[in-house]
C-alpha cells in the first residue's frame, strides 16, 4: 500500500510539473502557470461542493459564440423569434424529465 501511495504522489507531482512547464512554454509567461493552478483549484472546489464542471467549461468556451449568434437572430427576426415553435421547444428541453441523451436519441430514431 505504501508503494502505491508513493507511486500516486510521484504521478501527481510529475504531472503537475509537466503541466506547469507546458503552460509556461506556450507564451513564456509565468501568469499562465498561475492561471492553470487557479482554474485547477476552482475545479477541485466545484467538485467538492457539487457544482457542474462541464457546464462551466461549455459556457466558458461557447459563451462568446452563443452570444454572437443570439445577436444575429435578434437583428434578423426581432425578439419574436423566441416565440417560434422550435425556440420554445428548445427552451423547454433542459426543464424536461428527459435527461439522458441515449433516451433522447432513441426517441428521435423511433420517430423516423
Amino acid at each position: 500500500m505504501l508503494g502505491l501511495l508513493r507511486a500516486g504522489q510521484a504521478l501527481y507531482y510529475g504531472t503537475s510539473a509537466l503541466v506547469a512547464i507546458g503552460a509556461y512554454s506556450a507564451e513564456n509567461n509565468p501568469v499562465d502557470v498561475l492561471m492553470v493552478f487557479v482554474f485547477g483549484a476552482l475545479g477541485v472546489a466545484m467538485e467538492r461542493f457539487g457544482y457542474n464542471r462541464p457546464a462551466l467549461i461549455l459556457g466558458f468556451v461557447l459563451g462568446e459564440t452563443i452570444e454572437r449568434y443570439f445577436q444575429v437572430s435578434i437583428n434578423a427576426y426581432g425578439p419574436g423569434f423566441l416565440l417560434r415553435p422550435i425556440s420554445l421547444f428548445m427552451s423547454c428541453l433542459p426543464r424536461s424529465r428527459i435527461r439522458s441523451s441515449v433516451v433522447w436519441l432513441a426517441m428521435i430514431c423511433s420517430a423516423l
